[in-house]
């Protein structure tokens, strides 16, 4: 039974590197094409910093990496931080950005299939200005949107609907819930990207990074535009 188990672990741990890589890729290409352009349309843009979560430390501890007790990665961003990375976070973002971070985007991806799963959409909060940026944001998206995957604001998904209601913190606060305190900052979220399939078009690594790319332009018209 152990043997089953630690197999088990272990190809539970495969699929999250992978997913890990998807996601980062995503970033990635979000990262270099920000400096490409970053000369003409971003003149505010000073720096731009990705950071990947890694569980291999709980893996190996027979543990899993979403709902890693005693709480998820996504919900340790109240008191002390329970998890290492979650902790240098924490202490690495304030410090790096020194007051002038003004966008915190935390790319995530939902469950397996069915409502809210097979779009790509981003996570509001109770803050309403928070949300209104969020929005200003989206309709950039679509508007400068050229990739593969579709987007559309429609799907977004505001606070107290669906599965994003106070309960859902109720572990403690998510990335973006504490990222939208931080000095300077005027936009916070998640970014939710399906495993799989967005509507009818399948999630390959080219569609990722074709995502990366028009997250990328949407960003360097926002942050041209916001106050």
């Amino acid at each position: 039974m152990l043997g089953l188990t630690t197999t088990k672990k272990l190809r539970e741990y495969d699929q999250l590197l992978q997913e890990q890589q998807y996601q980062l890729e995503t970033a990635q290409a979000q990262i270099e094409d920000i400096k490409k352009i970053s000369g003409v349309y971003a003149r505010r843009l000073a720096d731009v910093h990705e950071a990947a979560y890694h569980f291999s430390d709980g893996v190996e501890d027979g543990d899993q990496g979403k709902l890693r007790y005693p709480r998820d990665h996504n919900r340790d961003y109240d008191g002390d931080s329970v998890h290492a990375t979650t902790g240098a976070l924490r202490a690495f973002a304030p410090a790096w950005s020194e007051g002038r971070l003004e966008v915190a985007l935390d790319l995530h991806c939902p469950w397996i299939r069915g409502e809210h799963n097979e779009v790509i959409y981003f996570v509001g909060g109770p803050d309403e200005r928070n949300w209104a940026q969020i929005q200003r944001f989206s309709a950039l998206l679509e508007d400068v949107r050229t990739g593969q995957l579709p987007y559309h604001r429609s799907d977004n998904l505001p606070f107290g609907q669906g599965w994003n209601t106070a309960e859902n913190t109720s572990q403690g606060r998510s990335f973006s819930g504490w990222a939208r305190d931080l000095p300077g900052v005027v936009l916070a979220s998640t970014l939710e990207t399906p495993y799989a399939n967005v509507y009818d078009q399948t999630v390959t690594p080219d569609a990722a990074r074709s995502l990366g790319r028009d997250l990328a332009r949407a960003l360097c018209r926002y942050l041209e535009e916001v106050e």
